[in-house]
């Protein structure tokens, strides 16, 4: 059972990432990496169905979410990438729990392409 914050749809938020976008946190992190802005190259050369979406960019947009959830408390997150997730592609952002839990990106498809797990750490900390 999913319980989800106050405000937060049961659906998640939806996501969609295009090409400038893509092309311009690669930009901003210093990722050369073709496959973020080159269709050509994405497609033809390393294999992908497009070009895709960082594992960086959605884990911080889980990671935002997860902040929201706890607040002003400090809190741990880790995160991995599953899938690959294409510009263009419907996803959306989900939380398990409102301070503490899992977070991921669902595709439109259903299937997961990002996972992160958070927790409040000890104030003492």
């Amino acid at each position: 059972v999913r319980s989800e914050p106050t405000g937060m749809p049961a659906q998640g938020i939806p996501f969609r990432a295009d090409s400038r976008l893509l092309f311009r946190y690669s930009a901003m992190t210093l990722n050369a990496h073709r496959i973020h802005y080159d269709q050509a190259y994405a497609t033809g050369v390393e294999g992908y169905a497009g070009l895709v979406v960082h594992g960086p960019l959605q884990a911080t947009l889980l990671m935002n979410l997860a902040a929201r959830a706890v607040g002003s408390q400090r809190f741990s997150f880790d995160f991995r990438g599953i899938a690959p997730l294409y510009e263009g592609e419907d996803a959306s952002l989900h939380i398990e729990a409102a301070t503490s839990g899992k977070a991921w990106v669902q595709t439109g498809s259903g299937s997961q392409s990002m996972q992160a797990e958070f927790k409040p750490l000890d104030a003492g900390l």
